[in-house]
């Protein structure tokens, strides 16, 4: 299985990046795969959506496998808190199969506010 790190681009040149070395804000990497696949949130909304996931989920661990960069990018760019890396995991049962709804219902709280 092929591993990928996860960005979120904020621009046509750079890209927002929350993973183990924390918050980076940095230029698109000439290699990078853009996902053409997923159905995508507005840009606006997306921008908005990591500052508030950012301060939610900074610190927030859960289960064996954590939360990683895919979590938090896909997140922020379509609404859902999937990992597919963990789901695929053989021990993606100990991380509720990729998918955590509390971070769904978190952001989706935070935004109504």
């Amino acid at each position: 299985m092929r591993h990928y790190h996860y960005h979120v681009t904020i621009s046509d040149t750079h890209a927002f990046n929350f993973g183990g070395n924390g918050f980076a804000v940095f230029p698109i990497p000439k290699k990078a795969d853009r996902v053409k696949s997923v159905k995508l949130l507005d840009r606006k909304e997306v921008l908005d959506r990591c500052v508030i996931a950012y301060q939610l989920f900074k610190d927030w661990h859960y289960g064996i496998l954590g939360w990683n960069c895919e979590h938090f990018a896909r997140l922020v760019t379509t609404g859902e808190a999937i990992s597919y890396q963990v789901k695929e995991s053989p021990l993606g049962f100990l991380n509720n199969n990729g998918y955590h709804i509390l971070a769904k219902e978190m952001m989706d709280n935070t935004q109504k506010k």
